[in-house]
């Protein structure tokens, strides 16, 4: 990695504490209520989407402690390599316990919070502490001491808080764009209950499990391939969302990695992915002509096509009823897993293939619209990663 040359840096070990010592939670009332933070409750954004409250005496002995404006990094895969991690705020009376699966970064007097959790956030960071995972397949794990001997970029303050403040800038205009994309999701969902009715509560159509639906249900690989700077795409949880494919932040494998790979599953326009590891139950239908592997996280539906539309089966599998389903049959706590046995076992309302036709031309013009605000987003995630790689190569703060 070589995003510091111009810059004096620092292992984030002299610059940060890393997993804060448990004596400084020891005096703390066992009646004392504190924020929780499950894996689930983080998103690969760097978002908190759920907070449970938890007495002191429920999680001190078995659980990592945090306070404000501490960084939480995810440790295992996929959850490190999907990008989850959060600047932790809002804390109920200031202290955090979250899951075991994250590493605590609490930042020193040399840098600021926002530094380290931009800095996390590269994708040079998340390829690096791949090549570092300890552990055994779908537990493997980033040591602490990649964490403590990788080295960050430490400009003055002055300058830290004037690049913060470009890239908090940026990645509001991102997510004002996220919503716009989710708001126009929301729209096919609405349509599809409206159409349809909702399943959990009408028995309107005949309902049919996945394994009676598709031909075929099968994983990637179960052992991550080596990742190179160019090649055949590679995709993983991190890439499959239901408003497209996410391909600003791509692995790529050898041509011959993927040739041996594609003997095991090779992914067609018309089958339908679906997440089955860290972030269950997206579906996304395949629209893209080029070729691509898969992670084991992510399995490939092909829908039989005399049954079941494509682009049906992916807005039904991202309906609230099937995705509660999933829920129910994901297996774990830090690690989650939609094993392929359960996931057969979802169920999917299956109205006439004339009907889901005709569903579907509604759904392609809405996504007209969407491939105009996918190109938008694509164009402020490139400003926003330039940005990242300017500040971290000192370009955007001009100290050298």
């Amino acid at each position: 990695m070589r995003l510091h040359d111009d810059c004096d840096t620092s292992p984030l070990g002299e610059v940060c504490q890393l997993n804060p010592p448990r004596k400084e939670i020891a005096s703390l009332p066992d009646d004392l209520d504190v924020s929780f933070v499950p894996m689930a409750a983080v998103s690969a954004d760097g978002r908190l989407v759920e907070v449970q409250t938890r007495k002191v005496g429920e999680v001190k002995k078995g659980f990592p402690h945090f306070r404000e404006r501490d960084v939480l990094v995810a440790k295992i895969t996929p959850c490190f390599e999907n990008g989850k991690r959060w600047l932790a705020g809002s804390l109920v009376n200031g202290i955090g316990f979250g899951s075991t699966e994250f590493h605590v970064l609490r930042a020193s007097g040399k840098v600021l919070p926002e530094w380290i959790y931009y800095f996390v956030s590269l994708p040079e960071f998340r390829r690096d502490g791949q090549l570092r995972m300890t552990g055994t397949a779908g537990q493997k794990r980033v040591p602490s001491s990649f964490l403590e001997e990788y080295r960050i970029p430490v400009p003055p303050l002055a300058v830290q808080e004037k690049t913060v403040g470009v890239l908090r800038r940026a990645e509001q205009l991102k997510e004002i764009r996220e919503q716009a994309n989710q708001l126009t999701n929301k729209i096919i969902q609405s349509a599809y209950f409206e159409r349809f009715g909702d399943p959990s509560s009408t028995v309107r159509w005949p309902r049919k499990t996945l394994a009676d639906l598709c031909s075929m249900i099968r994983d990637g690989p179960h052992k991550r391939p080596e990742y190179q700077s160019s090649g055949v795409p590679f995709l993983t949880v991190h890439n499959i969302s239901e408003m497209g494919f996410l391909l600003d932040e791509v692995f790529y494998i050898s041509p011959e990695q993927h040739e041996e790979l594609k003997r095991r599953v090779l992914p067609q326009r018309g089958d339908v992915l679906y997440t089955k590891g860290g972030t269950t139950g997206i579906a996304r239908e395949v629209d893209v002509d080029f070729e691509f592997s898969v992670y084991v996280h992510v399995a490939v539906l092909r829908p039989k096509r005399d049954l079941m539309n494509p682009t049906f089966l992916e807005i039904s599998l991202n309906s609230r009823y099937c995705k509660e389903q999933a829920a129910r049959l994901t297996r774990g706590i830090a690690n989650r897993d939609l094993v392929l046995s359960q996931m057969r076992q979802v169920v999917v309302p299956t109205p006439p293939l004339e009907l889901q036709e005709e569903f579907t031309k509604f759904v392609k013009r809405i996504r007209a619209l969407q491939e105009c605000q996918r190109q938008s987003a694509h164009e402020i995630n490139e400003l926003f990663h330039s940005l990242m790689h300017k500040a971290f190569r000192s370009d955007l703060n001009g100290h050298s």
